[in-house]
């Protein structure tokens, strides 16, 4: 004669929702960072360029 329980446990979901945001925020965080330039060179030769171009001139004029 056994006296332990025999409840089935489910896991808790009530954290779910957290658990799988986390999980799409972290693959949208890795695709960026593959899309983005890690160079000067590899920004001015991107589809985007002129977008670089004109990120890098507005950095250059808050530097100075």
């Amino acid at each position: 004669m056994s006296w332990g329980s025999t409840r089935v446990r489910r896991p808790n979901v009530r954290l779910h929702d957290y658990e799988v945001e986390i999980a799409a925020n972290l693959i949208v965080q890795a695709a960026n960072e593959l899309l983005e330039p890690t160079s000067i060179p590899e920004a001015l030769s991107a589809p985007d360029a002129k977008k670089w171009i004109a990120a890098l001139e507005t950095e250059y004029k808050e530097l100075m």
